[in-house]
């Protein structure tokens, strides 16, 4: 089985896919129970190519009781989430590219369950699985409160003592960087050796994420900083921030520390 709720483009018609842009906010493959997955599909990033951002969750009760399986759409990011909790982020640094976001166009909402297929049939159908079906409680589309309003944050790092890559220095790992070993590419302060970059994110939020020395989009090897127990968190010792309601400048920690470089 392969059910999902999930967004395509409206002019598909018209540009096709990847190019029309696809939202898959849940898929829940039959030989991998409970794990959610999440995923955009464009021109640049989609499966076809091996490219597709992409995240998952597990959810233990995933095909014995209701979930809540919602997006948050913005001009700036999607957020995933399942329960109201945050499992997959993905932020717009296309700079208008089209082929890496062309979510500023009409979509439509598609719920399905699909039997076999190159994902859900990977291992095999099973016959004795019959009847399957797919219960949908409600389907609610929100419009943006104008009250609403996002939160600015600025990440900095000091690389006084680093030699910066010729690629410069991103953000990267986690969950800020949608899945991708690349990461968002920070900008040098004049007259300094500091980096940084302004994100625009969605109040009371919570990120993981690290430095790293040049860009390596298709490895998740090479240039990161190795951040110390003291300051973080997770498998792969992460940084962590959790974002309340107003506009943040996180202070500058000197690249691989968890404080300022000397």
């Amino acid at each position: 089985s392969w059910p999902a709720i999930w967004m395509l483009g409206e002019n598909i018609s018209s540009v096709g896919w990847p190019n029309c842009g696809e939202i898959d906010i849940m898929e829940h493959v039959g030989f991998d129970g409970g794990r959610i997955h999440g995923s955009i599909h464009t021109e640049d990033y989609n499966h076809a190519n091996n490219t597709q951002k992409s995240g998952a969750t597990f959810i233990e009760t995933a095909t014995d009781s209701f979930h809540i399986y919602s997006l948050e759409w913005s001009p700036t990011y999607l957020r995933y989430l399942i329960d109201n909790i945050s499992y997959f982020f993905v932020y717009n640094d296309s700079n208008g590219d089209v082929a890496k976001w062309p979510f500023d166009e009409p979509e439509y909402i598609i719920l399905n369950l699909a039997i076999g297929g190159d994902w859900g049939g990977a291992q095999g159908i099973d016959p004795s699985a019959f009847p399957m079906k797919m219960l949908v409680d409600y389907v609610r589309v929100f419009k943006m409160s104008e009250n609403f309003s996002n939160v600015q944050v600025t990440f900095q790092v000091d690389m006084k003592d680093e030699t910066v890559s010729g690629m410069g220095v991103w953000l990267s790992g986690g969950n800020i960087s949608s899945g991708q070993p690349g990461g968002l590419e920070m900008q040098p302060v004049s007259d300094t050796s500091i980096w940084q970059t302004t994100l625009t994110l969605p109040p009371n939020s919570s990120y993981t994420y690290k430095y790293r020395n040049g860009y390596y989009p298709d490895t998740w090897s090479g240039g990161w900083e190795s951040v110390p127990d003291d300051c973080g968190e997770g498998q792969y010792n992460d940084r962590a921030l959790s974002v309340a309601q107003l506009d943040t400048m996180i202070a500058a920690v000197c690249f691989g520390s968890c404080s300022e470089c000397d």
